[in-house]
């Protein structure tokens, strides 16, 4: 299943039924957040809401696999596209599980090795500790497989092992195989502590950091509120986005077009901004109708979201379905790919007549 053509299917059908991505969601149980990820294939319904959704859009499963309509006559040819497609991955699943099985068996095999062998205490300790660790392998792929087909969460696997070496260290300590300290004896739970400790530190951090990064604040700024002072910070962002992707665009040319964004700026009828917590503007967006007209980030907040936030915002309360973009910045073309868009119109020459091809793209 391609998770983008079936996002864009979705979105499609969607629209057809005048239903937002909120109305979908609550009639599905899921969030409206949910919904545009799907659409922007970022994810894939659950298995369980497949068929309900199947239902609300008036599809049957194989076209919502496959991404389109299909007419009558080709319902079976697809069918058995999506059949072969699901049997592949369940050859593979297949041969995964049985590598499993045989890592299984061959730690049992090693398990008993100290005990039919004349193995020194210490060689035995390694042997049966690299035997317990094949099993773990084996047991966590045979988890994992199980996890896939039944769509099941799976906890503590390592809670487990980390017991089960505990116990088995203790076992050597009383009978005498081994004659460390208690503290080594105890070491894989404390070990296993400070890293959960480790961890949380740095989910804290990483959260911490995040959340600094969410508090940006985005907010419509109207024609009248578009002071002087915001256009030229505005235009201070454009100037180092262009910088950054335009690459083709000589300094004399980036520096003529310059003087025409304050009017743009002004003029186009919906103004996005992006705010960072300093309250300086990092990232903004026009539209005007359904049309994506201007969206530039600075370069030093690029791989944060920004762009996708603004772009979701503009498609799900303003419709925006249209945009054009200059086809020597495949980095922009390869965005609004990404999030749906695809090339329906191509021109040697930009909107002042420049000869830089430019590339009309809408959504849907």
């Amino acid at each position: 299943m391609d998770q983008i053509k079936t996002g864009r299917f979705i979105s499609e059908l969607r629209k057809e039924k005048n239903l937002t991505q909120s109305q979908l969601g609550e009639k599905l149980g899921v969030s409206n957040k949910a919904v545009s990820k799907w659409e922007n294939g970022r994810s894939l319904p659950d298995p369980t809401l497949f068929q309900p959704l199947c239902d609300i859009l008036e599809i049957s499963l194989t076209e919502l696999f496959n991404g389109e309509r299909i007419e009558e006559k080709d319902v079976l040819e697809k069918s058995d596209e999506v059949l072969y497609d699901v049997l592949g991955k369940s050859r593979l699943q297949k041969k995964i599980e049985h590598g499993a099985d045989f890592l299984m068996a061959v730690a049992v095999v090693v398990l008993f090795l100290p005990a039919l062998g004349d193995f020194e205490r210490t060689k035995g300790i390694l042997v049966t500790s690299a035997g317990l660790l094949i099993l773990f392998a084996g047991a966590v792929t045979k988890l994992s497989i199980w996890q896939m087909i039944k769509n099941r969460k799976i906890e503590n696997t390592g809670m487990g092992f980390t017991s089960a070496l505990t116990v088995l260290f203790i076992a050597f300590k009383l009978l005498g195989y081994i004659d460390w300290p208690w503290i080594w004896v105890l070491s894989p739970i404390w070990i296993v502590i400070l890293f959960i400790v480790a961890l949380f530190g740095i989910i804290l951090i990483a959260g911490s950091i995040k959340k600094k990064e969410n508090n940006m604040i985005m907010k419509e700024i109207g024609i009248k509120d578009r002071t002087p002072g915001l256009v030229q910070q505005l235009l201070r962002v454009w100037e180092k986005s262009v910088r950054e992707t335009h690459l083709f665009l000589s300094d004399a040319e980036i520096k003529k077009i310059k003087e025409y964004v304050p009017d743009a700026l002004t003029a186009v009828p919906i103004l996005i901004v992006e705010t960072d917590t300093a309250g300086d503007p990092v990232a903004f967006m026009g539209i005007d109708g359904h049309k994506l007209e201007m969206l530039f980030i600075s370069p030093e907040k690029r791989g944060r979201g920004l762009g996708r936030k603004l772009l979701e915002y503009g498609m799900e309360k303003y419709g925006v379905n249209e945009l054009v973009v200059n086809e020597q910045n495949p980095q922009a073309r390869g965005f609004y790919e990404h999030m749906g868009f695809a090339v329906r119109e191509r021109s040697e020459l930009d909107k002042q007549g420049n000869p830089y091809p430019i590339l009309f793209m809408k959504r849907g």
